[in-house]
């Protein structure tokens, strides 16, 4: 009897779509949104270099919830847009009067916008 190469051919084929399938789910892992939780933000004034400690709470619906650290209530509601496959952030609030543009690094952002700089960490 002659061998064939259909068994090896399958083998392979079948070890080319689940390092294709693995490489994909790693792909959208790697894409997902995970600004979303809680962070701490101190927001530095440009001119007179005061700050403050904000919590963002940002939420999977694209908005943002803002609150003093220790309480729950609410102070500023705005949304949010995560561009460059997680790496930038855009975000408006009424606490930094304005627009930021904010680098992300997993566990931190900084930001900057008009009249101030922030950074966040996660919590």
């Amino acid at each position: 009897m002659k061998p064939t190469r259909t068994g090896t051919t399958r083998h392979w084929l079948c070890g080319l779509f689940l390092v294709t399938l693995l490489m994909s789910l790693s792909a959208c892992a790697g894409n997902s949104n995970n600004i979303q939780g809680k962070w701490e933000a101190n927001i530095v004034d440009k001119r007179s270099s005061k700050g403050a400690k904000v919590i963002y709470e940002f939420l999977p619906d694209g908005t943002f919830n803002a609150m003093p650290p220790g309480d729950t209530t609410v102070v500023d509601k705005d949304k949010y847009q995560v561009l460059d496959e997680g790496r930038t952030v855009k975000l408006r609030s009424q606490l930094f009067n304005g627009e930021a543009v904010c680098k992300s690094t997993g566990a931190a952002m900084q930001c900057e916008a008009d009249n101030a700089y922030i950074n966040f960490k996660k919590l």
